[in-house]
């Protein structure tokens, strides 16, 4: 199994929404067979541009950094999930 960085940018939310948001990007991990080392918390921002995605714009987002472990035959999958998912706006999986 491999280390991997993902970096999340989460629209913006209530704090009970982004904690149910960030159990669901975990347990994506969980059921994959992966293990979560840290999970970092980068605040809220807001960006110089609208960013679009699913059909919503929005300025301010709350930026995080999971760092995991996980078999590579999964990030396929994990990365179409989170491109899926309506509360993620940008997930990127190094």
């Amino acid at each position: 199994m491999l280390n991997y960085e993902l970096a999340l940018i989460i629209r913006s939310m209530s704090r009970p929404e982004i904690v149910t948001t960030l159990k669901r990007t975990a347990e994506a991990i969980f059921n994959k067979g992966g293990i979560i080392r840290k999970i970092e918390n980068l605040g809220t921002q807001d960006l110089p541009y609208k960013m679009t995605s699913h059909g919503m714009f929005d300025h301010g987002f709350n930026y995080f950094v999971l760092q995991f472990v996980v078999p590579p035959k999964t990030i396929a999958e994990l990365k179409d999930e989170y491109i899926r998912d309506v509360d993620i706006i940008r997930p990127k999986i190094n």
